[in-house]
This record gives C-alpha cells, sequence and structure tokens, in this order.
C-alpha cells in the first residue's frame, strides 16, 4: 500500500481506472461531467463498469446522471446506483481496476479533486487488499436501494 497527500491525485487513479480491460468499479457522491463522459466511454467500449453515487446534486453530477439515464437505454456494460440521500449519503470514495489496483481516499471523481484539490489516497495493488476492498464495495451495492432509474442487478 502507498499513501499520497497532496494535489494531482489523478496521476494515481485516471490513467489506471481508464486503462481497465474489463472492469472498474466507482464509488462516489460527486461526479465531473468530463469524467462521466469518459466512464460512459469506457461501458461503450465493453468495459464493465459499476457505479455507486448519491442524489446529493453536487457540481455537475446531476448532469451526469441525466447523461447515464440516456446511455443506459442502449448499453448494458453500466450499472449505476444512485443511492437517496435520506436513506444514507453516500461519501466514500473507491476506485478499482480489474482487481489488479484501488484507490481509496478523499478524492471525489472530479477534474477538481484529481488536479487542483489537496486530497489523501491510499493505493492498493496486492490481490488481498483488492478483494477485501471489493467485497465491501459489494456489500455496499447491495445494502442500499437505487434512487431513481438506475439498474438493479449486479453480476
Amino acid at each position: 500500500m502507498e499513501i499520497f497527500v497532496g494535489k494531482q491525485v489523478g496521476k494515481y487513479i485516471e490513467d489506471q481506472l481508464f486503462s481497465a480491460k474489463t472492469y472498474a468499479l466507482i464509488c462516489t457522491p460527486s461526479i465531473s461531467y468530463d469524467l462521466g463522459m469518459k466512464m460512459l466511454k469506457m461501458a461503450q467500449n465493453g468495459i464493465k463498469v459499476t457505479v455507486i453515487t448519491s442524489n446529493s446534486g453536487a457540481g455537475e453530477t446531476n448532469r451526469v446522471h441525466e447523461s447515464v439515464q440516456q446511455f443506459l437505454k442502449s448499453n448494458n456494460n453500466l450499472e449505476y446506483k444512485i443511492v437517496d440521500t435520506k436513506e444514507i449519503f453516500v461519501h466514500a470514495k473507491v476506485y478499482v481496476k480489474d482487481g489488479t489496483y484501488a484507490v481509496v481516499g478523499s478524492a471525489n471523481f472530479t477534474i477538481e479533486s484529481f488536479w487542483h484539490n489537496a486530497e489523501s489516497i491510499a493505493i492498493f495493488d496486492s490481490k488481498e487488499d483488492i478483494q477485501r476492498i471489493e467485497r465491501e464495495f459489494h456489500k455496499l451495492w447491495d445494502t442500499h436501494q437505487s434512487h431513481n432509474f438506475v439498474t438493479e442487478e449486479r453480476s
């Protein structure tokens, strides 16, 4: 495990996550439009993308939710769960690529968090640690109800 605190945590998240070959897991309350569109492009290219987020309305997240709603009509490589803040505020930030790389920390899935804010992250590359992180991600997915239009089933 490696720890990084400071600006430009995106160099530890963005390149890794967007180079996924089979799947990516994303948990974050906030999603910037640019990164959201890159996420949809991954799904369009056959990568299984699973997202847990909230309906907090932060930043450009609602705009991303609207794009996702349209995208889901024609693509099944995306599972996207919006958890209602009345149930629980999803504040966790977790990013996993292909079971080989994971990041957990304070960075939202936004350009600001990735490149401009001082954030703290822990980077994992041990199979055991990543499996534990994935189990916790799926437990969160299974525990909370979807809000609005999102898909319910996880394979």
